[in-house]
């Protein structure tokens, strides 16, 4: 460390902020607000100034590359208060840079089709602005679809859940698996409204069920209540989650159930 003066306790050496400031390049102000959330804790010196040791620095050093790589201070806080493996925390974050890649992909697609249709039909018209305002709400159920999943789960449960997706995908084919549900449901959807007890019904609910057995065969019972309950939910997820279920199609199901269990 040529040309920085190091303090010297207990046999530890630390570093003044100004001095972490400038070898960092962020402002000590900034370093100031990450104290403040919690995201590091530098010592003090007995006058009362802040001192950075090693520890201290690699924390600071990892807040600022998961923030460099756009992830917001609050999902940063979170998990480094309820500490996580590292190729956990990178999964996760992977993660939520695909699904925040899908949602810009959408939205640039949207306007690009709206941007075509004003160019060629002139004006602004009040099609293309319902549209446009549509996909504002889209952000607005994305939050929605936070909230709703950290209300549910518990960080143990989502590490839990991480890991029962995991033995999913040596029983499934994720694609696959994630097609034949969407076909499922987009065929009850098209269906509605349908008699639960009708023999039509009740084909749809059995390849319902065939396609729950391998969730069932992986899940913990625990992780199954929390799916029932989820589902019950689903009107709550937001854009978000991108579920193709909607209430309409789980209240069929529980009809379809109830139905079943009346005729045997």
């Amino acid at each position: 460390m040529s040309g920085v003066r190091l303090i010297s306790m207990s046999g530890q050496r630390f570093l003044r902020i100004g001095e972490v400031a400038a070898r960092t390049g962020l402002s000590e102000r900034m370093i100031r607000h990450y104290e403040r959330l919690g995201l590091i804790a530098p010592h003090r010196s007995s006058a009362g100034q802040r001192l950075y040791d090693a520890p201290t620095l690699l924390a600071l050093a990892k807040v600022r590359l998961l923030k460099k790589a756009g992830m917001p201070l609050e999902r940063i806080e979170r998990w480094l208060s309820n500490p996580m493996d590292a190729q956990g925390l990178i999964e996760a974050h992977l993660d939520f840079l695909r699904n925040e890649m899908d949602r810009l992909a959408a939205a640039i697609a949207l306007l690009k089709d709206i941007d075509a249709e004003i160019a060629r039909d002139g004006g602004t018209g009040v099609d293309h602005l319902a549209r446009i305002i549509a996909a504002e709400d889209d952000a607005a159920n994305e939050e929605r679809a936070r909230v709703f999943f950290e209300k549910h789960f518990s960080k143990k449960q989502h590490d839990e859940w991480r890991q029962m997706t995991e033995r999913l995908r040596t029983v499934v084919d994720p694609h696959e698996y994630d097609d034949a549900w969407r076909a499922l449901i987009a065929e009850i959807k098209q269906a509605l409204p349908l008699d639960p007890s009708s023999r039509r019904a009740q084909a749809l609910l059995a390849r319902w069920e065939e396609l729950l057995a391998p969730f069932r065969q992986v899940a913990s019972p625990e992780q199954q209540e929390l799916a029932r309950k989820m589902w019950r939910n689903v009107d709550e997820w937001g854009a978000q989650a991108r579920q193709p279920a909607t209430k309409e199609v789980m209240d069929f199901v529980s009809a379809a159930y109830a139905a079943k269990q009346n005729m045997s």
